[in-house]
């Protein structure tokens, strides 16, 4: 009898405010075919100085389809935003082709007020996203 293989879970554990880490973490989790869960710091904070994503102006890396099964973001309780000071405007996530789940997360700053230079669509304030499955947890 065959049943459905499973890739093996990869947990990422950032330290508070650590956004380097956060941007790390999300680009191996696009590309190793693997379940994965990132864990954010308790109440951490996590301050977005520019965008990661020049052309689609987003503060963390694009979030795609990856072959190991769903992206969980664990926030407990933690804050990612776009510096309030920084002139520049981007939202947080973009996301497609995909399965996510996001809990106990706080997700502010993002501005909507732009289009995105590449493709001239609405920039979106917290998260954009298009053929993506996107479950919320508080």
């Amino acid at each position: 009898m065959f049943g459905a293989s499973h890739s093996p879970a990869a947990i990422f554990v950032i330290p508070d405010g650590d956004v380097a880490a956060l941007i790390s973490a999300i680009n191996t989790a696009n590309t190793n075919g693997e379940e994965d869960t990132i864990e954010l710091a308790p109440n951490g904070n996590y301050t977005l100085l520019e965008p990661a994503e020049l052309c689609f102006r987003t503060g963390l890396p694009y979030l795609g389809p990856d072959t190991g099964g769903t992206l969980t973001i664990h926030g407990n309780g933690a804050r990612i935003s776009r510096d309030s000071g920084n002139p520049n405007n981007f939202r947080i996530f973009e996301m497609s082709n995909g399965n996510f789940a996001f809990s106990d997360l706080i997700i502010g700053g993002g501005s909507a007020v732009e289009m995105d230079p590449c493709w001239g669509n609405p920039m979106g304030g917290a998260i954009f996203m298009y053929y993506a499955n996107l479950t919320v947890t508080r």
